[in-house]
């Protein structure tokens, strides 16, 4: 009957879904309150879901994994680690990590996404490492990495592309709305605005080779 009626709750004592087959969906369910919200390690789909108050994170997913149409929210451990995949129409907001506080990802598409009030030393809305990722129609706003780099978005030896996204309003010591390093991205019809940090406010590059 849906995520309003139907909740798993982990009690605060165990991880509370495992996906092993591509081919499993989860939906219209709330995860809440457990060591890790979701494993999706084989791939697979969740849609039209809740993951929220979850330590250890809210999803760690690896492969072919999608997530649609989901909230997830206040999440401590970052709100989604992914590499590979699709996170599109997604709502991440208020979470907490160390890198990443709304997702960390690598290889992975980020599609029409709202990504606010998220925090982590590095990358308070987005960390992307180690992989190319595509980041598009997306709001990134109001993350913060104080102390770290990368209020918006942190690059770090990966890269990819950002298009048709709005970073605004985030906060960082180095790089209030991007900072990369090592990297090699392009953003594309992109509005970086009204970002804060001491040393590159709007973007930082460290022998980083971008295309704007």
């Amino acid at each position: 009957h849906g995520k309003e009626s139907t909740t798993l709750d982990g009690m605060g004592e165990r991880s509370i879904i495992q996906l092993w087959n591509p081919q499993a969906r989860l939906e219209s369910v709330r995860i809440a309150h457990g060591k890790g919200g979701i494993s999706a390690l084989g791939g697979g789909q969740i849609a039209n879901s809740s993951i929220v108050s979850n330590t250890a994170g809210g999803i760690y997913a690896l492969g072919t994994t999608c997530i649609t149409n989901c909230e997830i929210a206040f999440n401590d451990g970052g709100g989604i680690q992914m590499q590979g995949g699709v996170i599109a129409n997604c709502q991440i907001a208020h979470n907490v990590g160390n890198s990443g506080g709304g997702v960390k990802i690598s290889g992975t598409s980020v599609r029409s996404c709202s990504i606010y009030d998220n925090q982590a030393y590095c990358g308070g809305g987005i960390y992307n490492s180690f992989g190319g990722s595509w980041i598009d129609h997306c709001t990134v706003v109001s993350n913060l990495a104080l102390g770290g780099r990368g209020g918006g978005l942190f690059l770090s030896y990966g890269g990819g592309f950002i298009a048709n996204t709005l970073i605004a309003q985030n906060e960082s010591a180095v790089g209030g709305g991007i900072a990369a390093e090592l990297s090699r991205f392009s953003a594309i019809h992109c509005t970086i605005a009204h970002n804060t940090a001491p040393k590159g406010a709007g973007v930082y590059h460290y022998m980083t080779t971008p295309s704007y």
